[in-house]
């Protein structure tokens, strides 16, 4: 039996033993290493056509998963063997955002050559082959597909790969032949829900199901960008609540002018027969840029039973219309590991997705349950349903779920393994490796906003702030319209809660691109962020009117839960201005809202804060029953930052109720447990109700040290109200080891900053510190004519607990202050 062929080329002046892993150079004679030797087999393979860096990350570390740099590395390595310059390549090119490819002459040595090696002018030495002599040309192939398949296609005379590689080539270059540079951005795809025409009841499902199984065929290979469904879906009802019913080409062209689109494929079908035999009918379009002509007219019939059969053989249609043609063997496999198994599955996977977008989060998980039922191995359905389960707060559902997908996530695209990978991994709290994967996605598709968005987030949970905000810069380097997305500047704002200044800029631009697309989800979103930096740099009027407005685009797109989140930034506000009242109105609001919806999570956050109003109000038994239960909801949610939030509030209505030793210890284990790592406020809060303890134990040189601590993290997060109170507690403790003068200077600085930004609770506090320094010291009737005073303010504002404790003041009595949001007063008796 002859022995197999020799796999050798003549690439410009060099010559390539694939084999013996070795190239000859004029000067001499190179070994490869195994990973250099897969990269150059792999671009021969390819030559004269690009490969993409995904594919080449794909075929050389099959076993791993990478970032970009160490294929940069390798071929950084590869062209110093080859004696390549990278400026002025002679053989490997890089394509920016793309990949790379062979531009030298590439020969496959044949016949004689091959086997006799020095018999030729190329000086090599001999191979014996045996009797005959079989000749391999390179032919351009995907990079999965295993060589021993190529091969054998090669043998049977298989040319439609070279064609299909071909057109694959054209479609990436953007031009014509297989020499053309490709474009840096893939095309982008919009799908729309198909509409029904007048026939059978009952089938307005089928719209959105073939709709999401269309997502699935066209993203199949990776080489169209397919538009999230969500985004198109925002864009279109953004341009109705301008524009009424706009002109079909002006919905196309909203899309392109937001979102990018290249293509959108639009549909009708019609229900018809009867209900034990219902028959479908599926008329699809591609229209296309610049003047959204119709690319592809596809029509389908068939029985209703047929529906995933009618969409497959569509989707293969629409893929040889837009030059994509038949997908490689493990591009199929993975695109039927995304499809649902059954009729059944596809329909609740679609309407659950569907209802997401709708905001109705409980229907969604409930169809999203029914489709894991009806196909149990159906890996992004458990990747739906746990991203449902975490709008609705159940993290342990939500991380359950995502690890029941990521362990059938085997026979999905690379892509998409990486994706649920990711998904599971963040839930984990896996940041390291979460961080990894998203770099990888990141590399594979430069051109996707949406992979970059998500680096920044893990980048950002992982601490990695400057990687995070070196990722933003590139993003803004992208081509319109993504590079001038306003998601980039809100995720700037999202990671800046620590630097309010810095959150706010970010949020303005936000605001202003959103409001020039007309992108009202978008705006909301900015003003929320905008609300929230200014409530904290001390300008809550401002903060207000960005928080009522983004209730107002919330509650008019339906959003509920988007409407939970805005009346909890509202109630925080209007404490912070002396409106208890209307403070717990807005919070008692969101947390019947939130359990309307099944929001459990929101419910909580709005129990917790109105438990602090109830504090202020000195209604501790009714606060403690809140706290009590947002904790528990809490730990059953698995919250952890919001659960450390509520321990440090429970320590402060502990002092309150007279228990300072408890308080404290209960406040310096949260501290040296590390749950408030990373999390500057809440570090200060709970600073605050130590330091207020400390005062309550007479120990006042530690209650400097806590309360200046407070004031240092207040002022890196640039918290005003957060800051004005820690030196209201600092002054007090000044005033407690005899450093009075200071003490008064502090508050008078305070009680003018408080009144500027409206801040009553540190304006009362303020007042009554002042007091108590003082008593302690020679204005004791003035001090007591100002308790007295003072007291009728607090009530009249609903101040119970600082009232209370004027009251106690006026008549003699010299106990601890505080005030009561974050640190309450002193104990009852």
């Amino acid at each position: 039996m002859a022995s197999e062929p020799a796999r050798r080329y003549r690439i410009g002046t060099l010559t390539v033993d694939l084999d013996e892993g070795r190239v000859q150079r004029p000067d001499g004679r190179v070994n490869l290493s195994p990973r250099l030797l897969r990269l150059l087999e792999v671009l021969l393979e390819a030559a004269p056509r690009l490969v993409r860096k995904e594919q080449l990350m794909d075929a050389v570390w099959a076993d791993r998963v990478v970032a970009a740099g160490a294929l940069t590395q390798r071929i950084k390595e590869l062209r110093k063997l080859l004696g390549d310059d990278a400026r002025n390549p002679c053989y490997i090119q890089t394509v920016p955002k793309r990949g790379y490819r062979l531009v030298a002459p590439v020969e496959p040595l044949r016949g004689a050559q091959a086997a006799l090696g020095t018999g030729g002018e190329s000086g090599e030495e001999a191979v014996e082959l045996g009797d005959k002599v079989a000749v391999v040309a390179p032919v351009p192939s995907r990079m999965r597909v295993a060589r021993r398949t190529i091969l054998a296609l090669l043998l049977a005379g298989v040319l439609v790969l070279a064609a299909l590689a071909a057109r694959r080539a054209l479609l990436a270059g953007g031009g014509s032949g297989g020499e053309a540079v490709p474009a840096p951005l893939r095309r982008a795809v919009a799908v729309l829900p198909l509409r029904q025409l007048p026939g059978r009841e009952g089938s307005d499902w089928i719209g959105v199901t073939v709709a999401e199984l269309l997502r699935h065929e066209l993203t199949a290979g990776e080489w169209l960008r397919v538009l999230p469904a969500d985004q198109v879906e925002r864009a279109l009802a953004d341009l109705e609540r301008s524009a009424g019913q706009p002109a079909e080409t002006e919905r196309f062209a909203a899309l392109r002018r937001t979102l990018g689109a290249d293509l959108v494929v639009t549909g009708t079908y019609l229900a018809a027969g009867s209900a034990a035999a219902p028959q479908l009918r599926l008329d699809l379009t591609v229209q296309g840029t610049p003047d959204w002509e119709a690319v592809a007219v596809i029509s389908r019939t068939g029985g209703e039973d047929q529906l995933l059969e009618l969409v497959a053989r569509s989707g293969e249609q629409l893929r040889h219309a837009l030059g994509v043609g038949p997908l490689s063997a493990e591009d199929l496999r993975g695109l039927r590991a995304a499809l649902p198994a059954n009729l059944v599955a596809a329909r609740c996977l679609s309407e659950g997705l569907a209802r997401m977008r709708q905001f109705d989060f409980t229907a969604a998980q409930e169809l999203l349950e029914q489709a894991v039922a009806a196909d149990p191995s159906a890996p992004l359905a458990h990747a739906a349903l746990a991203d449902a389960w975490s709008w609705l707060g159940y993290e342990s559902r939500a991380r359950e779920a995502s690890r029941r997908a990521f362990e059938l996530s085997g026979n999905l695209s690379r892509a998409q393994q990486l994706e649920v990978e990711q998904g599971f991994r963040e839930r984990s709290q896996e940041w390291p490796r979460a961080v990894e994967i998203a770099r990888a996605l990141y590399a594979f598709f430069p051109d996707n906003l949406d992979s970059g968005l998500s680096l920044v987030s893990a980048l950002s949970w992982a601490g990695e702030e400057d990687a995070a905000a070196a990722t933003l810069a590139q993003l803004r380097r992208l081509p319109p319209p993504a590079g001038a997305d306003p998601r980039i500047d809100l995720a700037e704002a999202w990671l800046a809660d620590d630097d309010l200044e810095r959150k706010l800029a970010a949020a303005n631009r936000a605001a202003a691109k959103a409001e020039a697309q007309g992108a009202t989800f978008l705006l909301a979103a900015a003003r929320v962020q905008q609300g929230w930096a200014w409530g904290g740099m001390g300008e809550p009027a401002r903060a207000l009117w960005a928080l009522e407005e983004a209730r107002r685009i919330r509650t008019a797109a339906g959003d509920r839960v988007g409407v939970c989140k805005v009346l909890l930034h509202i109630g925080q506000i209007l404490h912070r201005q002396g409106d208890l009242l209307g403070a717990q109105n807005r919070f008692e609001e969101a947390v019947g809202l939130a359990r309307e919806v099944g929001s459990l999570g929101f419910a909580a956050d709005g129990l917790h804060r109105s438990a602090l109003v109830l504090l202020d109000r000195d209604e501790l038994a009714a606060a403690r029953s809140r706290l009590e239960q947002a904790l528990a909801l809490g730990e059953e949610l698995e919250q952890k930052a919001g659960v450390a939030a509520m321990r440090v509030s429970a320590a402060a209505v502990t002092l309150a109720e007279g228990r300072a030793a408890e308080a404290e210890a209960a406040v310096r284990a949260l501290l040296g447990e590390g749950g408030l790592a990373g999390r500057g406020e809440l570090q200060a809060r709970a600073q605050l109700v130590l330091a207020r303890a400390l005062l309550r134990r007479e120990r006042g040189n530690e209650a400097v040290l806590a309360a200046q601590r407070a004031a240092k993290l207040a002022a890196r997060t640039g918290s005003q109200p957060v800051a004005l109170e820690a030196a209201v507690v600092a002054a007090r403790a000044q005033g407690r080891v005899g450093r009075v003068a200071e003490a008064l200077r502090t508050l008078s600085e305070v009680a003018e900053r408080a009144a500027a930004a409206g801040l009553i609770g540190v304006q009362l506090e303020a007042r009554l510190a002042r007091a108590e320094i003082e008593l302690r010291s020679s204005g004791r009737h003035r001090a007591a004519a100002d308790l007295t005073a003072l007291g009728a303010e607090a009530e009249g504002k609903g101040f119970a607990l600082l009232a209370r404790e004027a009251a106690r003041l006026a008549r003699g009595a010299l106990p601890s202050v505080g005030r009561a949001q974050t640190g309450p007063l002193e104990a009852r008796g």
